[in-house]
C-alpha cells in the first residue's frame, strides 16, 4: 500500500530510520471498514467499483492517505475525482446519494473542507431553479379539497391530520433523506436562489413529517437517554425549519403552523422559534379555524388544557402585522374565530379567572371594531360561570366586567335577565336593556299603526290604540325604575348579611319579582331568530 499512499510511505520511512519495529493506528481515516477495503483493493491492483454512494468517502480517504498524482501516477484520488465530476455532479439523484454517503462525521467534515459538499449543493440548486419539481410535489395550500378516502397515513402533514397535501409519490431522490446539518443549508441556498416557494415548502413539510411525530408528545414523561436524544434532535429540526419557512402568506396552511407551534411548545424550543411560528400563524389568522388555536398546554403550563398565552401572542401578531386599516371581512373573521375559541376554552375547569378575563377583554376590543354584538362573549361567560360554580359574587362581577348588555341582542338580554349565575348588577342591566328593546319595538309598532293605507289612499289614524301603547310604555319605564331600586336594596342586604343562606333568599325574592326562571348554559343560543309579532 505504501507504493500508492504517501502517508503510509512516510510511516515506513520513519520506522526504517529508527531501525525498530513500529506500529501505527489509522483510527482517523475517513470512512468505515468497507471504504478502507476498497482502498486496499486499489493498492493491490484489484478492481474497484465507484458509485455515488462511495465516491465521496473514497475521495476523503484518498486525500487523507495522500494517494495523489504527486506521489504516484494514475492514483486513487484522481480517479475518484474524475468519476465524481463526470458521473455524480450532472445528475440530481447521484448528487443526493453522494451527500447521503457523508453520514459519518469524519467524512462530512473532510467533504466540506475539500469542497465536495459545496459542489453537490451548487449542482442541486442549479437544477432546482430549472426544474423545481425535482424537490418533490409542491405544497397544496388547500388540502381540505381532498376527500377523506383519498389519502393514506404517509401523506398526512402531521399525525392525526385528516387531509393530505400531496397527490403523488416522488420520482427523484428526496432531500429529506439528508441529515439536518446538510438539509438546512441546502434549503437555505434554494430559497436564496429563488426556487419556487411552493416546492421549497413541500420539501420542508415532508421533512417535518419524517422526523417529528406530534402524537408521541401526549403524556410522554419518559426521560431515558434515547428519548432525550430524540427530543433534542426533533427540537433542532423545528428550530431549523422555522427559519426556512416562506414569508409569503398563504403558502403554508394554518393547520401546519399550528401543528409546528404545538411541536415547538412540547419540545421546549427556543422562544425565538415559538414567536416566529406565532407570528406566521397570526399573519393569516383570518384563514384559520378554531381547531388551529386549540393548542395543548405542555410542561409548566399543563395546569390548563389549552395554551392561552400562545393564542394571545398569535392575536398580537395579527394586529402588529397590519400597517394599514384592517379589511372589515378579515376583522369579522378573526372576531368570530376568537369568539368561538373563547366559548371552547370556557369549559376548562383549570382556566384561571385572570386569563379568561384577559382573553375576553381582547375579544371585546376586537368586537368594537366590527360593530358585532357581544352575544358570543356572553355565551362564553355563561359557560365559564357554569363550569366554575365556586366563584364568589365579587369574582363573578370581575368575570362579567367585559359584558355590556347594551351591545347584546334582545334574545341574549332576555336570557341574561333569567340567568341565576350572573351577578345582580348584570341581571338588572339586562332587564333594563330588555325593556328598552321592547320600548323600541312598541315605538316602531306605533309608527306603523299611525299611518295605514286605506281605500283611496285615505290615511286613518287610530288615536285610541296609540294612546294605549304610550300609556303601556310609561308603565314599563316606571316598573324598570322600581326594579332597579329594589335590586339596589337587595344587594345591600346581601353585603350586610354576608351569608349564603341570606343571599339565596334575596336572590329567590328578586327572581319572584322579576318573574324569572332558571336556565342552563347550554340552552342558550345567541343566534335565535327574533319573534315577529303580528301587527293589529
Amino acid at each position: 500500500m505504501a507504493a500508492k499512499s504517501g502517508k503510509l510511505a512516510s510511516f515506513l520511512q520513519s520506522s526504517h530510520k529508527e531501525q525498530t519495529p513500529m506500529s501505527y493506528s489509522l483510527t482517523d481515516v475517513p470512512g468505515d471498514a468497507a471504504i478502507f477495503e476498497q482502498v486496499r483493493r486499489f493498492c493491490y491492483g484489484l478492481d474497484v467499483k465507484f458509485s455515488a454512494t462511495n465516491v465521496v468517502p473514497l475521495i476523503c480517504a484518498a486525500h487523507y492517505l495522500e494517494m495523489n498524482e504527486q506521489y504516484s501516477h494514475d492514483n486513487l484520488l484522481d480517479k475518484c475525482v474524475t468519476f465524481f465530476q463526470v458521473n455524480v455532479l450532472p445528475q440530481w439523484n447521484e448528487c443526493v446519494k453522494a451527500l447521503i454517503s457523508t453520514t459519518e462525521h469524519s467524512v462530512l467534515e473532510q467533504a466540506i473542507h475539500l469542497g465536495l459538499v459545496e459542489a453537490c449543493v451548487n449542482s442541486l440548486v442549479t437544477k432546482a431553479q430549472i426544474s423545481p419539481h425535482l424537490l418533490g410535489e409542491p405544497i397544496d395550500p388547500n388540502p381540505d379539497r381532498v376527500e377523506d378516502d383519498e389519502f393514506d397515513d404517509d401523506d398526512r402533514y402531521m399525525p392525526n391530520a385528516k387531509r393530505r397535501l400531496f397527490s403523488h409519490g416522488l420520482e427523484s431522490e428526496d432531500l429529506v433523506l439528508l441529515r439536518l446539518k446538510l438539509y438546512a443549508p441546502i434549503m437555505a441556498c434554494m430559497i436564496k436562489a429563488g426556487v419556487q416557494s411552493e416546492y421549497v415548502a413541500g420539501s420542508l413539510l415532508r421533512y417535518v413529517n419524517k422526523y417529528i411525530d406530534l402524537g408521541s408528545f401526549e403524556g410522554d414523561q419518559s426521560d431515558d437517554d434515547h428519548r432525550i436524544r430524540e427530543k433534542s434532535f426533533q427540537r433542532d429540526v423545528v428550530e431549523a425549519l422555522e427559519k426556512l419557512l416562506p414569508d409569503e402568506i398563504g403558502i403554508f396552511p394554518c393547520k401546519l403552523f399550528s401543528a409546528m407551534l404545538q411541536s415547538a411548545i412540547a419540545l421546549q424550543a427556543s422562544s425565538k422559534c415559538r414567536h416566529g411560528l406565532e407570528t406566521r400563524l397570526g399573519r393569516q389568522l383570518d384563514e384559520a379555524n378554531v381547531e388551529d388555536l386549540l393548542i395543548r398546554s405542555y410542561g409548566y403550563s399543563k395546569e390548563q388544557r389549552y395554551d392561552i398565552e400562545c393564542v394571545a401572542g398569535i392575536m398580537k401578531a395579527f394586529y402588529s402585522d397590519c400597517t394599514s386599516p384592517l379589511n372589515h371581512t378579515k376583522m369579522l373573521n378573526v372576531t368570530e374565530l376568537v369568539e368561538e375559541f373563547l366559548v371552547r376554552v370556557a369549559s376548562d375547569e383549570e382556566l384561571s379567572k385572570e386569563k379568561f378575563i384577559a382573553l375576553a377583554k381582547t375579544l371585546q376590543e376586537i368586537s368594537n371594531g366590527t360593530n358585532r354584538s357581544l352575544d358570543g362573549i356572553y355565551h362564553a361567560i355563561d359557560i365559564y360561570l357554569d363550569t366554575h360554580r365556586n366563584l364568589t359574587e365579587t369574582e363573578r362581577e370581575d368575570v362579567c366586567q367585559v359584558l355590556d348588555c347594551y351591545k347584546m341582542s334582545p334574545e341574549a338580554c332576555t336570557h341574561a335577565a333569567q340567568n341565576k349565575r350572573l351577578p345582580l348588577r348584570v341581571v338588572v342591566q339586562a332587564l333594563f336593556v330588555g325593556q328598552l328593546h321592547l320600548r323600541e319595538a312598541i315605538v316602531d309598532r306605533i309608527e306603523g299603526s299611525d299611518y295605514e293605507s286605506q281605500k283611496g289612499n285615505e290615511l286613518v289614524v287610530d288615536e285610541d290604540h296609540s294612546s294605549e301603547m304610550r300609556i303601556e310604555m310609561e308603565r314599563m319605564d316606571e316598573r324598570v325604575i322600581n326594579l332597579e331600586n329594589e335590586c339596589s336594596k337587595m344587594k345591600g342586604q346581601i353585603i350586610e348579611k354576608g351569608k349564603d343562606n341570606g343571599r339565596f333568599k334575596v336572590w329567590k325574592q328578586l327572581k319572584r319579582k322579576l318573574g324569572c326562571i332558571s336556565s342552563s348554559a347550554h340552552e342558550y343560543d345567541c343566534h335565535i331568530k327574533k319573534k315577529v309579532h303580528p301587527r293589529n
